[in-house]
């Protein structure tokens, strides 16, 4: 069975967009909660980002500042995946990812240097955003790991990361 390190994250989401020493940025245009409402994956995950970035990224003025990453296939039973990017003082971010045709629960952890979680996404969907509402605004200079794990079903995923 995998190992909780996710859900144990996961769980401990206590609602914070930043860590305690972050003097909060300026946000990005205000968030649409709405965004995602009508959104469908299809079979074309690639495509499933686009649409799902160009409806809640880009209208919060939000640009892309990873580059896309495939997530190999994996299942519950899989270690969660990670990768780091460098958040810069005085931008917010969000992460957005979707999950292949088969991935019915996607999720992720935004994880800081100190092992803290900072943001994350508990929806039991194939589509997670997280912060799953608002944005992760930054005081300072901070290096994150993204954890990325199929919860129920199986699939690889798209996910990238997108910031003001």
């Amino acid at each position: 069975m995998r190992t909780p390190t996710l859900l144990v994250l996961l769980a401990a989401l206590s609602g914070c967009a930043h860590t305690e020493e972050d003097a909060p940025a300026a946000s990005p245009k205000p968030y649409d909660p709405t965004c995602a409402a009508s959104f469908q994956p299809s079979l074309d995950t690639a495509s499933d980002l686009v649409r799902l970035t160009a409806a809640c990224a880009a209208p919060a003025g939000l640009e892309a500042v990873t580059p896309v990453k495939v997530g190999s296939k994996q299942n519950r039973d899989a270690p969660a995946e990670s990768f780091s990017f460098q958040g810069r003082a005085g931008r917010c971010y969000r992460v957005f990812a979707v999950g292949g045709p088969d991935v019915k629960d996607l999720d992720i952890a935004i994880v800081d240097a100190e092992g803290r979680l900072a943001a994350a996404d508990l929806s039991d969907d194939p589509f997670p955003m997280a912060p799953p509402t608002g944005f992760l605004c930054l005081g300072s200079d901070q290096l994150f790991t993204i954890q990325i794990g199929v919860m129920a079903g199986s699939g690889s995923y798209f996910v990238q990361v997108w910031g003001s």
